[in-house]
């Protein structure tokens, strides 16, 4: 494995400071073996308090709006690493997607953990997963060349390439995924996804698949009209 320097990027709305401290040891025990150094940046949006320092590994963001795109946004651009990864506090896929990544990290600009690579274990909840493919359906339909199938996995990126067009990203919510993916593709970069392990089937979704998914469908419309090319093109 190629030395570098990673950013993990981990959002944070309303998890516990429990389940950060948890989250931060897991990412410490799991690339204190590896060949490479790392920083951690804990980027909080949204209605909550501001954290306190309370662990000296990690680097903390603070934005009063709230919206995954701009937590990673914000970190994105205080990272000092090489190359930068995001995951979500619960650490959905136990990093069966970082050991992926990790063996094929200098080949691509930019990877995603993607439950719905052909080789990924995906069990979760009727409702949860009709809405993941939904999703992937819908936006199939509408940016049929996209490279990645499922735009909200983990993500894996060359930070120095990714910084020129992140402040080019419109979106702060969950669309945010899609529209950067969007942009890399048509920028030409080289972009792959590697199979997880998800197995979850008695969680909620905090989505809301009428409010969330006409929000997605819009932004997604919009994305088509600003660049001028037909559905399904």
């Amino acid at each position: 494995m190629k030395r570098c320097k990673i950013s993990v990027i981990i959002p944070r709305y309303n998890e516990s400071h429990k389940l950060l401290r948890q989250t931060i040891e897991r990412v410490d025990n799991f690339l204190s073996g590896k060949p490479l150094t790392y920083e951690i940046i804990v980027s909080q949006n949204g209605k909550d308090k501001k954290l306190s320092r309370f662990d000296k590994k990690i680097s903390l963001l603070f934005d009063k709006k709230k919206g995954l795109g701009l937590a990673i946004k914000n970190a994105v651009q205080k990272a000092r690493g090489e190359y930068f990864y995001f995951l979500p506090a619960d650490i959905p896929y136990n990093f069966t997607d970082l050991e992926g990544m990790l063996k094929i990290f200098p080949l691509f600009d930019f990877i995603a953990g993607s439950k719905l690579h052909p080789q990924s274990i995906y069990q979760i909840g009727f409702l949860r997963k009709f809405i993941t493919l939904f999703q992937q359906k819908i936006t199939a339909f509408f940016l049929p060349n996209l490279p990645i199938k499922d735009v909200n996995g983990t993500y894996f990126g060359n930070l120095k390439k990714i910084k020129r067009f992140i402040l080019e990203i419109k979106s702060n919510d969950f669309f945010f995924g899609t529209e950067l993916l969007y942009k890399l593709h048509v920028h030409n970069f080289k972009i792959t996804e590697v199979p997880v392990i998800y197995k979850k089937l008695n969680t909620k979704s905090s989505v809301n698949l009428l409010r969330d998914g006409l929000n997605y469908l819009r932004q997604l419309l919009q994305l088509c009209i600003q660049n001028n090319f037909r559905v399904g093109h």
